[in-house]
């Protein structure tokens, strides 16, 4: 799988998300997503580890390669370890899920 990805770096807490130019996907190591969960870097791989059904995707950084985890496994480890985010997802993701129906073009 060619991915054309940007990496981005939230001023405020320093997480680095990674997107796809084409699909518009979003990407975090497990090092970010940690800092999103606020919980370790340990408990993440761990969590990661586990479930045999989500898998990373390596892309090439300096000095090597780094394994990203997709929006989906971002989600599941934020709903596990940070529920302060969900209600803030669930919003964000309602008001585009209903201006879909709605007719609106959705980004």
């Amino acid at each position: 799988m060619t991915m054309n990805l940007t990496a981005y770096t939230a001023a405020a807490d320093g997480v680095e998300l990674y997107f796809d130019n084409t699909t518009g996907r979003a990407f975090a190591s497990q090092k970010n997503i940690a800092l999103l969960c606020e919980t370790s870097h340990t408990t993440i791989y761990r969590h990661l580890a586990s479930d045999y059904e989500i898998t990373s995707v390596k892309v090439p950084v300096a000095g090597g390669f780094v394994a990203l985890y997709d929006e989906d496994a971002i989600f599941q480890c934020i709903s596990k370890f940070n529920n302060r985010l969900v209600p803030i997802f669930a919003k964000d993701g309602l008001r585009v899920y209903l201006q879909g129906l709605a007719g609106f073009k959705v980004n």
